[in-house]
């Protein structure tokens, strides 16, 4: 991996290609954004911006090419992602601080999740005819359950799908991010990426204000609230991932329970409960600092 690293790192066109490539496939996101966050971290904005431009005139040839044979490969979102990675990166560049580079994501989602609600008061008007057409084949592969039943599923995916895209966008962006920070500390830095991911925490301000989200969400029934409480989740994920990777190493764990953890993350089926449960372990270890516990008890021992 060292050496697929430096060699991006010689090459402009070597780094347009590869996130150009990365970039054809959405599930792909995150690494082609990684590319651009690590070229960002090391040689700044102006080499972040031309190679995000070299990449983008890539994918807007191959988009015109396949609309020319009735194809369509929807780009734009991964073009959008690009130039929140580039701030993000920027971002951790000059503060390089894990928590602060997370927050300002997580401060853009939620700016993304009011100006929506401030354009459209009443979001399942805009979300409920297109969940119809995106469910509509798994509407028809199951006959079984009633029009009642499907109205109040898409209802319900209606009034959490703003917050849920948005915690989607802060999650990839700032994925990418780590993981162009990842790649500096392999190429320059060893062993600086894991000691800064284990101390990330978000610190009191940010965990006031999303704990007064979180008490308001489930006090009063409030669109806007729900769906900033679901971008913040994304927030205090981080910081619980970050607690339970430092007592994996501390308590000398097996490696598997981490690979279990990251198995049920990426389950469609677990993914919410568990992202839930892994960010309320992230906002408890604000108020009472369980990686510092941990470690004086150690040393006690």
């Amino acid at each position: 991996m060292k050496e697929f690293l430096a060699w991006l790192m010689r090459s402009r066109a070597a780094r347009v290609g590869m996130a150009a490539l990365l970039g054809l496939v959405r599930i792909f996101g995150p690494f082609s954004g990684g590319v651009i966050a690590l070229v960002v971290l090391r040689h700044g904005w102006l080499e972040g911006l031309l190679t995000t431009l070299g990449a983008s005139l890539v994918l807007g040839v191959v988009e015109i090419g396949l609309v020319h044979s009735g194809l369509v490969l929807l780009t734009l979102p991964t073009l959008l992602l690009w130039w929140m990675i580039i701030g993000l990166a920027l971002v951790l560049r000059r503060t390089a601080s894990l928590a602060l580079m997370v927050q300002a994501a997580t401060v853009l989602g939620c700016l993304g999740v009011t100006a929506f609600f401030l354009v459209n008061p009443n979001p399942l008007e805009f979300w409920v005819p297109l969940l119809k057409v995106v469910l509509q084949p798994a509407i028809k592969a199951l006959p079984a359950i009633s029009p009642q039943q499907w109205a109040f599923t898409i209802s319900g995916m209606a009034m959490r799908m703003t917050g849920m895209l948005a915690a989607s966008l802060v999650m990839t962006s700032s994925l990418a991010v780590l993981g162009g920070r990842w790649g500096q500390a392999v190429l320059y830095n060893p062993g600086g990426f894991r000691e800064s991911f284990y101390s990330l925490r978000m610190g009191w301000p940010a965990t006031i204000a999303a704990s007064a989200v979180f008490v308001l969400s489930a006090l009063v029934s409030n669109g806007l609230v729900e769906n900033l409480s679901i971008v913040l989740l994304i927030m205090f994920a981080y910081q619980g991932l970050a607690v339970i990777h430092s007592v994996v190493a501390c308590k000398r764990l097996n490696v598997g329970w981490l690979v279990a953890l990251y198995v049920l993350l990426l389950s469609m089926v677990m993914t919410l409960y568990v992202l839930a449960i892994v960010a309320g372990l992230g906002l408890i270890d604000n108020w009472f600092d369980i990686r510092a516990r941990m470690a004086r008890r150690e040393q006690l021992r």
